[in-house]
C-alpha cells in the first residue's frame, strides 16, 4: 500500500547555489526552515520587486528505510517559484518551469534505501521570459521560495496515478465518469473497483484491468441516489479507487466531489440546470512579509471571509492557488473560476509549450 509522507520540515535553506552543495560532506548550507517558505523576509511596504529575485538553495537529508526497496518513490511540490531543479545524492531527479503548478520527480533510482540521502532543490526565482506569467508587464508579484508544501510518496510499482471525476450529461439523463491513471502498464490482470460514498450514496464498480492498461474508465448510469452540489447545499462525496489482483488490495486512492453540471447558454450561467447569477471576487494569494507563503488554516481562512461577504463565486486571478484554498471553496458552496498563469500576454514557443503544460 502507499505511504504520503508529509515533508515540510527539516529543510535547510541558502541564498546563492553552490556545486559544494552536493557533496554529502558538505554541511548543510544557510539556516534551518519550515515549508511553506518565504526565499526573503518582504517589507510591509514600499517593496522592490527584485528582493526575492534570486537563485537560492533548499537542502533536506532523507533517511530512506531498507523497506523501500523494489518501491517507487516521488516527490510531490505542490509550488515552487518560480523554476526548480530538484537533485537526489548529486543526480538530477527532475526539473519544473511555473511557480503555480504542482508537479513531481521519481526519486526511484536515485535512492540508496537503508542511507541518508541528499536532496536539494535549486530554486531560481527570478521573472524568465520562457514560462508564464513574465516576459511582459505582469500586475501582481512572483515572490520566491517553495511557497506550498512538499510530500513523499512510496507505492507499490502498480500504482494508481491519478484520479479524475466528471459528471456528464447524457440523452436520457446524468452519468458519473471516473477516469483513473496508472503509474504504468500492469503486469498481469488485475480489477479495478470503484466506490461512491457519502450522504447515504452507496454505488459501487467492479471492472477488469487487463494486462498492459495504463487508463482505466468506469461509469456510473444511474445517479439518481446522489444529491446536486449547490452554493446553498455543497454536498460533497468521496470516489474511492482500489487495484486489486487475485483479492489482495495493490492500491487505492480517492477524491472528494460534488456532483454538478455547470453550462454557459447564450443567456447566461447555469448550475444544475438553473440560471445563476455570479457574484463574487478576485483573490490573490499574497500576504504581507511572506508573499505567497502561508500554510493550510490560512488558505482555507480566506474562502470563509469571502463566503461570508455573500458571494457565491470566486475567481483565481491570475494563477491556480492552494489546493486548501480550493477544498474550502467545495466545502463552503463557493463556484471557483480557476485561470492559468498570464495577464495580457502571450510569449514565444517555449513559453506557450508552458502554458500548455499548466492547463494539462
Amino acid at each position: 500500500m502507499r505511504e504520503t509522507i508529509p515533508l515540510n520540515r527539516g529543510w535547510f535553506f541558502a541564498r546563492g547555489f553552490s556545486e559544494n552543495d552536493f557533496s554529502p560532506s558538505c554541511p548543510p548550507p544557510g539556516e534551518q526552515v519550515e515549508l511553506p517558505h518565504a526565499n526573503t523576509l518582504l517589507p510591509y511596504n514600499y517593496l522592490d520587486e527584485t528582493s526575492y529575485q534570486f537563485v537560492s538553495c533548499y537542502l533536506r537529508l532523507l533517511c530512506a528505510p531498507a523497506s523501500w526497496a523494489g518501491r517507487r518513490v516521488f516527490l510531490a511540490f505542490e509550488g515552487v517559484m518560480a523554476c526548480a531543479e530538484v537533485f537526489c545524492n548529486g543526480r538530477l531527479a527532475g526539473s519544473h518551469k511555473g511557480g503555480y503548478t504542482a508537479f513531481r520527480v521519481e526519486l526511484t533510482e536515485l535512492l540508496v534505501p537503508g542511507a541518508e540521502n541528499r536532496l536539494l532543490v535549486r530554486v531560481d526565482s527570478t521573472e524568465r521570459a520562457d514560462f508564464p506569467p513574465c516576459g511582459n508587464v505582469v500586475d501582481y508579484l512572483t515572490y520566491g521560495g517553495i511557497y506550498r508544501e512538499v510530500t513523499l510518496l512510496v507505492t507499490e510499482r502498480e500504482a494508481i496515478r491519478h484520479l479524475a471525476v466528471s459528471p456528464v450529461r447524457t440523452p436520457s439523463g446524468e452519468r458519473l465518469e471516473l477516469r483513473v491513471e496508472l503509474e504504468e502498464p500492469l503486469a498481469r490482470d488485475a480489477q479495478l473497483r470503484a466506490d461512491i460514498l457519502g450522504h447515504g450514496a452507496r454505488l459501487q464498480a467492479l471492472l477488469p484491468a487487463p494486462a498492459g492498461s495504463s487508463v482505466l474508465h468506469i461509469a456510473f448510469d444511474d445517479t439518481s441516489s446522489l444529491r446536486r452540489w449547490s452554493p446553498e447545499e455543497p454536498v460533497l462525496y468521496d470516489a474511492r479507487t482500489t487495484l486489486l489482483r487475485d483479492g489482495q488490495e495493490l492500491d487505492r486512492l480517492s477524491a472528494r466531489f460534488g456532483f454538478r453540471l455547470c453550462e454557459f447558454r447564450p443567456d447566461g450561467f447555469y448550475l444544475n440546470g438553473r440560471r445563476r447569477k455570479l457574484v463574487g471576487f478576485n483573490r490573490h494569494q499574497s500576504y504581507p512579509y511572506v508573499g505567497n507563503a502561508m500554510p493550510r488554516r490560512i488558505q482555507r481562512r480566506d474562502a470563509e471571509f469571502i463566503k461570508e461577504l455573500g458571494a457565491n463565486t470566486v475567481r483565481t486571478s491570475h494563477y491556480p492557488q492552494s489546493r486548501h484554498f480550493l477544498d474550502r471553496c467545495d466545502e463552503l458552496g463557493l463556484l471557483v473560476f480557476e485561470e492559468i498563469p498570464g495577464w495580457q500576454h502571450i510569449g514565444g514557443p517555449a513559453w506557450q509549450d508552458a502554458a500548455v503544460r499548466n492547463v494539462e
